[in-house]
């Protein structure tokens, strides 16, 4: 089976599922399976796929057909323009929330703001902001240890952890 047909088995089973995000997630999917990018996904669609790798996609659709979240089962989501490590202790981030990140980064660039994101989860808005506003450090707080962890991780991984501090707090 040529790495196309697989894509679309895919989608189809995900779409006749009532699975909205079909077509995305099938793409996420084969990209994770096979460490490819976008681009390489679409050069290899002749690829003829091994079976050890059918085997994979199957208990990875699986899954996905029984409602688990694609960010889940990878334990990751893109978020604006970086990778977050997530898991099921955090929200996922909404895409939505890319649009604050690029208002709050137009009305802020080449300024050093202070930034404080209570309920933090991933880090990925704090994140995100320090990412693009070199000059800005910041303080992400949450009520979970495992999502402060999650979010120290994102923090290192992004490259910013010198400019931002995680903390465990209740809101009370």
């Amino acid at each position: 089976m040529f790495l196309s047909d697989l894509q679309t088995n895919i989608t189809k089973k995900l779409f006749d599922s009532g699975i909205e995000t079909s077509s995305l997630d099938s793409r996420i999917i084969l990209k994770e399976i096979f460490c490819f990018d976008e681009k390489e996904l679409i050069l290899n669609s002749k690829l003829i796929v091994p079976d050890n790798k059918i085997n994979e996609v199957d208990k990875v659709l699986s899954r996905r057909l029984r409602g688990e979240p694609v960010s889940k089962i990878f334990g990751k989501r893109e978020f604006y323009k970086s990778t977050f490590f997530i898991s099921e202790d955090v929200l996922d981030p909404r895409p939505e929330t890319e649009l604050m990140i690029e208002k709050l980064v137009n009305i802020f660039q080449n300024k050093s703001i202070s930034i404080l994101d209570m309920g933090t989860g991933t880090g990925c808005i704090l994140i995100s902001l320090l990412t693009e506003l070199k000059e800005s450090h910041g303080l992400g707080i949450d009520i979970s240890q495992k999502a402060v962890s999650i979010a120290k991780k994102n923090a290192e991984d992004q490259k910013i952890s010198k400019r931002s501090k995680f903390m465990k707090r209740s809101l009370n």
